[in-house]
């Protein structure tokens, strides 16, 4: 049996760059990091780990775990340590590689944890905030910020600084940099203004809210990498084989990388670890950035996702080595560039949407569609729809591409049965797992309503809500008329 990844591995292996794996270990905490996902540790923690291996920014992270899935001891029993496995084409040129990441100094949970938590908004070192809570994260929930620990992600966080303002004062070392990189436009703005809403409704004292006001900077951002995560069993084998230990932490990420954040100059003094990091992009104004990944990468993913499962493809490299799909996802980016919303240069859009054709051809990554439907009705409406809707103003015409994903999409959400709590769509002799909260209403529908009224019903109340009568009849006639060209779907 293989040893599980601790921190003498760590010291054997020769990938800590200029220092020790010593002085890794050791380094004090600087950032707190509210999220535990992949995405987190394959691009802000990998910046960081890249960094301290440099000698440059000298600072590991805390963790905190704000679900109650899963737990925390494993990666307690490997010391915080994991590997980052790297694998992509960069110019055509094959990337395979792989690393441990010393960032993480340890993982608090919530629950359990909040005092501690608590503690580390005292220590004026820690002057970085992380987080990445899904787009679902970022909400307003009126609630008491003194429960232990409150609700929302917002909340947690805003309790987290009045203990910084009541434990440090109105000092220059108090000042804080938050720094949230959940998938919504404008999200630093966004929970900047929820945690002022919050403030108020749990009557903070007019100090607190001058000091938030002042020395708390939100930085809108946007994180670009494919991390699909933990790699398949046989693949996963095959690593721990030629690594020697056992990681249950191990992932896969692509090569690409890039964290755009909004911001002065000056902010890279703060965030040093950006010196050795061409990847992180500091700017005034990063809508360009935000425009390019929201529709070229994630709309992109999302109107090829329902239509691939539809057709039997589970990996969207596998998807992409199909010639039709292939010639589809060509028309899909020029749709997506021809409806942006933002003016972007042409050139600088396809020289972005070649790019993204080559990743989401990746041999080495196995990224599975049923993980990007993860609330899918919720993602196309973010994401796609105003895609369509763009289009259709400027083009007095549908989409071809663009509409086909979106029939794709609908009859995917639409579930086929109930079973222990799940809704299963099912395709031919494969089951679908619907991680949707609109599911439960969607199903309810369809069974007493039918098809045709369900996708009239999904349109309407999901995906194209609010939007101009005239366009949402358009959608909803095309979907209906070309939707039975894909599997009949059956009542339960």
């Amino acid at each position: 049996m293989l040893p599980i990844l601790n921190k003498e591995i760590f010291a054997q292996r020769q990938d800590v760059g200029d220092v020790s794996s010593e002085f890794l270990m050791h380094l004090p905490e600087r950032v707190i990091q509210f999220g535990t996902g992949v995405l987190l540790r394959g691009l802000p923690d990998y910046y960081i780990d890249k960094a301290n291996k440099a000698g440059v920014f000298n600072g590991r992270i805390v963790v905190v775990k704000t679900t109650d899935s899963g737990n925390i001891e494993d990666f307690a029993n490997q010391d915080y340590l994991f590997t980052h496995v790297i694998r992509g084409k960069q110019d055509s040129e094959i990337i395979d590689t792989h690393f441990i990441n010393a960032s993480i100094s340890r993982v608090l949970h919530a629950t359990t944890d909040w005092q501690n938590i608590l503690d580390c908004a005292a220590n004026p070192e820690i002057n970085i905030v992380l987080s990445n809570t899904t787009e679902q994260g970022i909400v307003f929930i009126d609630e008491d910020i003194f429960q232990s620990p409150p609700v929302s992600f917002p909340a947690k966080l805003l309790a987290y600084l009045h203990h910084r303002f009541t434990s440090i004062g109105h000092q220059p070392n108090s000042k804080i940099y938050v720094i949230p990189t959940e998938l919504i436009e404008n999200n630093g703005t966004i929970l900047k203004n929820i945690l002022h809403q919050l403030a108020i409704s749990n009557h903070l004292s007019h100090a607190f809210i001058s000091w938030l006001t002042s020395n708390v900077t939100f930085c809108n951002s946007l994180v670009d990498r494919i991390v699909p995560g933990k790699p398949g069993k046989s693949i996963m084998e095959s690593l721990e084989t030629e690594l020697q230990y056992s990681d249950s932490y191990l992932f896969i990420s692509e090569y690409f990388d890039l964290w755009a954040i909004e911001g002065q100059e000056d902010l890279a003094s703060i965030l040093s670890f950006t010196k050795v990091n061409p990847g992180i992009k500091i700017k005034e104004d990063i809508s360009v950035y935000k425009e390019l990944k929201l529709r070229l990468l994630n709309a992109n993913h999302s109107f090829l996702a329902g239509l691939s499962l539809m057709k039997g493809f589970e990996i969207v490299n596998k998807t992409l080595q199909n010639d039709e799909m292939s010639a589809f996802e060509s028309t899909l980016c020029n749709e997506i560039i021809a409806a942006m919303p933002v003016s972007i240069d042409r050139q600088t859009a396809l020289d972005y949407a070649n790019q993204v054709i080559e990743r989401f051809s990746n041999p080495f990554i196995e990224h599975y569609w049923s993980s990007i439907i993860f609330n899918y009705t919720d993602k196309f409406k973010i994401r796609c729809s105003p895609l369509m809707v763009s289009y259709i103003n400027r083009n007095q015409s549908l989409p071809e591409a663009m509409t086909t994903g979106l029939i794709g999409c609908v009859q995917l959400c639409i579930p086929t049965y109930h079973e222990n709590g799940m809704y299963i769509r099912e395709i031919g002799q494969r089951k679908i797992v619907l991680n949707d909260p609109n599911s439960e209403d969607i199903y309810n529908y369809f069974t007493i309503h039918g098809l045709e009224s369900t996708i009239d019903f999904v349109l309407s109340e999901y995906l194209f809500k609010d939007v101009d009568v005239n366009v949402l009849t358009l959608l909803t006639k095309a979907t209906v008329s070309k939707i039975h060209d894909f599997e009949k779907i059956s009542n339960p």
